[in-house]
């Protein structure tokens, strides 16, 4: 029968005040029998370690495998090593090859498949494939199988490709690594990353990225990376000029609209000059820049003067206000 209070029959899993001396042997009570019996065991017989021997002992010589690369994504390991059956070759837009001996099971199965190879293994028997990508593309599919071929769907993502990385998502079909990517994106598109951001979301039609962007620079207009503004296409500059988001002083935005015009010199249009120096937005031109924008930039304005009479040159909105950048002119001589 149950002993009084209720002591469970296993008492080594009852707390110590349940334990009663003579149904159970723990730290706080021992029975004298016991200790007896257990004092005359040697050291031996109480902790004795069974030897089954070991796995090299129960196969032929030269069995045993070598596990030192087992960290290392299969595809990166020689073919023949891997077993892969299948070849991918990426070719660059900028120029330059890559072959990666991929896996259709790693593929095409499991929580981080592409839509894409499914359907190109289901529908296509061939034994490889090619695909010709933009340079960041091209840079980000390594990182790509990396993340295909992780056991924990680990994304080792940088800013220089987490657009591209975001295109490939889509492109090849694998949700998982799109939910990966943006949730890596959102952290890490700032003031300092967007001129990045912008210019690969436009290049591979991510208007959503794109806008986020365009509005991130034109939010820290005069913080971001000038050099990184100056390389943006002409389009994609007027628009961050053009913006309800834009934050800067008008004598560092003629400055920042003149460097940029001189490095685009080439592609210069009336359009685009009327659409990067708006006189609401630069009222006033930095002196040093008035002598490039009064002798320079008003032969590239073409007919501003007689069409649109309300922008004689960039930044001036009256003919006073020329008169006002002849003076300013004069004065840089």
């Amino acid at each position: 029968p149950p002993p009084p209070g209720g002591v469970p029959v296993n008492c080594w899993r009852a707390t110590a005040t349940e334990r009663r001396p003579s149904q159970c042997i723990g730290p706080e009570t021992h029975s004298p029998s016991v200790l007896s019996s257990t004092s005359s065991m040697s050291c031996t017989e109480l902790d004795l370690v069974h030897d089954l021997g070991s796995f090299a002992d129960h196969v032929i010589a030269g069995d045993v495998l070598d596990h030192s690369e087992a960290h290392i994504p299969l595809w990166r390991l020689d073919a023949t090593k891997s077993l892969s059956d299948f070849k991918i070759t990426v070719t660059s837009k900028s120029g330059g090859t890559a072959t990666y001996n991929v896996h259709k099971g790693i593929l095409a199965t499991g929580a981080r498949a592409n839509a894409y190879f499914v359907k190109l293994f289901t529908n296509s028997p061939g034994p490889m494939c090619q695909l010709t990508l933009a340079a960041s593309a091209a840079n980000a599919f390594p990182v790509f199988l990396d993340f295909c071929y992780s056991s924990e769907g680990k994304l080792d993502a940088e800013t220089h490709i987490g657009a591209a990385l975001k295109y490939i998502a889509v492109y090849f079909g694998n949700s998982a690594l799109f939910e990966k990517i943006c949730a890596f994106i959102v952290k890490d598109l700032t003031w300092q990353t967007a001129p990045t951001y912008y210019a690969e979301a436009d290049l591979y039609d991510l208007e959503k990225l794109s806008a986020a962007a365009a509005r991130m620079c034109a939010l820290h207009f005069p913080s971001a990376d000038h050099d990184e503004l100056i390389l943006l296409k002409t389009g994609l500059f007027s628009t961050i000029i053009e913006s309800p988001h834009l934050t800067c002083d008008s004598k560092l935005l003629s400055r920042r609209v003149a460097d940029y015009c001189r490095a685009h010199s080439a592609e210069l249009t009336s359009e685009l000059l009327l659409a990067i120096t708006p006189a609401k937005k630069m009222p006033e031109i930095a002196p040093k820049e008035a002598l490039y924008l009064y002798e320079d930039l008003l032969p590239c304005a073409g007919d501003i003067t007689t069409a649109k009479n309300e922008h004689v040159i960039p930044g001036f909105t009256t003919q006073s206000n020329l008169q006002t950048a002849g003076v300013e002119a004069q004065q840089v001589l």
